[in-house]
């Protein structure tokens, strides 16, 4: 089982996190930082519980790059990230004001539903879901084979 906050020590490793067209909250601290330390065990919390967000953190002062291109003047600051774009920020340690952030820009999960209910579906809500589920549909033109790719996803094969 993965970290429930994944910590990232360059931007080629956060790049690929951000892009996702799930939520990622990303947590700029610092170790000399009382308030990081304080909240850090309750964001760890907060990660278990949304499983389908992705957690991660950076240290200011070792991602020095990082902190600049985001314009990190606080500790510690949280970005919220869609698609790589940033859709909201918090500076401090309000583990309220976080919970609401997540809450609100969180992609809810959608999972795989059974047979018969993807039969019934059409190509374009088929590929929204593989979309949604970062399968690819790349070289798959009909509806079966759409369908086939998502059982194989939804069944660990």
């Amino acid at each position: 089982m993965a970290a429930a906050v994944r910590a990232i020590t360059s931007s080629s490793e956060l790049r690929p996190l951000i892009a996702k067209s799930t939520l990622t909250v990303v947590d700029a601290f610092a170790d000399w930082c009382g308030p990081c330390k304080m909240i850090a065990p309750q964001v760890h919390e907060l990660a278990m519980r949304k499983p389908h967000v992705v957690f991660c953190k950076f240290d200011v002062d070792q991602c020095q790059d990082l902190a600049m291109e985001y314009q990190i003047r606080a500790m510690p600051t949280f970005l919220l990230f869609k698609g790589g774009s940033v859709v909201d920020r918090l500076e401090g340690a309000n583990l309220q004001q976080l919970c609401t952030l997540v809450d609100k820009h969180e992609v809810k999960e959608m999972p795989i539903p059974g047979d018969d209910a993807l039969k019934a579906m059409r190509p374009k809500e088929l590929l929204q879901l593989m979309a949604h589920h970062s399968i690819s549909s790349l070289g798959l033109t009909e509806k079966p084979e759409l369908i086939a790719a998502l059982q194989k996803h939804r069944d660990g094969k």
